[in-house]
């Protein structure tokens, strides 16, 4: 003997309508309009059960229809599709941000480059001037500081006369990259 098919089988219970809608009830034509009436009118009564881990479990017609809706919620909002529109703004608002955090970038690492290259500058004009000075006979250069800034070059220190004061001053003035000097020595007698 064959088993009887569930959509053969008829309803245990009278109250329980598994014909689908009647002419009695007009307008529930779609599976959601005929939901939300199974929902409004047996909202507290089991639509659904099945066995979970030999457990029976039961879904009443309320949470069926809550959960059709946010799963159809959830679905179209998967539809949604931004347009190519704004999609392109976005893309070019980003490459453009992009672009000046790399320019910022580059002029920062230019900066920092053109700051090392003066330093660099500076300390092998301070050693130039300072070679030149000791080149010079009858010139103490260990009393002699030298400092250079930007072509700018200070003479600090002491010296025994005036000629000395001043010959350390044109020294340093003919070295190559010197534009000015700041001649700041004192004449101290020995």
């Amino acid at each position: 003997m064959l088993a009887e098919l569930p959509s053969e089988r008829k309803a245990e219970r009278e109250d329980i309508d598994v014909t689908g809608p009647s002419s009695a009830a007009p307008g529930l034509d779609t599976f959601p309009k005929l939901l939300a009436e199974n929902a409004r009118i047996r909202g507290d009564r089991p639509a659904s059960r099945e066995k979970e881990y030999g457990i029976w479990q039961s879904w009443t017609w309320a949470e069926v229809a809550e959960e059709t809706r946010a799963l159809a919620l959830g679905l179209a909002a998967c539809e949604e599709r931004p347009s190519a529109e704004r999609v392109g703004r976005s893309i070019d608002q980003t490459l453009e941000k992009g672009s000046e955090q790399m320019n910022q970038a580059a002029r920062t690492a230019g900066d920092k480059l053109a700051a090392a290259g003066q330093a660099v500058d500076d300390t092998a004009l301070e050693a130039r001037v300072k070679a030149a000075l000791i080149a010079a006979p009858g010139l103490k250069s260990s009393k002699i500081n030298v400092d250079a800034a930007n072509g700018i070059v200070t003479l600090a220190g002491t010296t025994e006369n005036p000629d000395k004061r001043d010959l350390a001053g044109q020294l340093a003035s003919n070295v190559e990259g010197v534009q000015s000097v700041q001649n700041a020595l004192v004449v101290r007698n020995p």
